[in-house]
């Protein structure tokens, strides 16, 4: 799954997240889990999972705004859908609007923040 950590999110959309996974774990147990037999009760899904499963998933073929972060990014790989590819520079502190696919590994190592 793609979002599991608390750090590849900002705090509200983790407070967010963790207030839906919680509304939704409370609402499952009134509405189902009462209804169902005592015996299958003990199904359970690790917060974690049920989160991942919960979070919807971003859009990779969307564009993004982001900006870079203090060092430059060097041969960043961008595949386009005809076969091609072509390699950027990323300058330190300089804006961008791009495909999400193209960045998301920046982004989960705190290299770029979204704007």
């Amino acid at each position: 799954a793609y979002v599991h950590e608390q750090e590849k999110l900002s705090t509200e959309e983790y407070v967010y997240a963790q207030t839906y996974l919680n509304n939704v774990k409370a609402h499952l147990r009134k509405s189902v889990l009462n209804e169902l037999k005592s015996e299958q009760t003990n199904i359970s899904l690790s917060e974690q999972t049920l989160l991942n499963q919960l979070l919807p998933k971003p859009n990779s073929d969307e564009f993004v705004f982001f900006q870079n972060g203090t060092q430059d990014v060097n041969g960043l790989l961008l595949d386009s859908a005809r076969n091609r590819s072509e390699i950027i520079d990323l300058k330190s502190t300089e804006q961008y609007l791009m495909q999400f696919k193209h960045i998301d590994k920046l982004l989960e190592q705190h290299q770029i923040q979204l704007i």
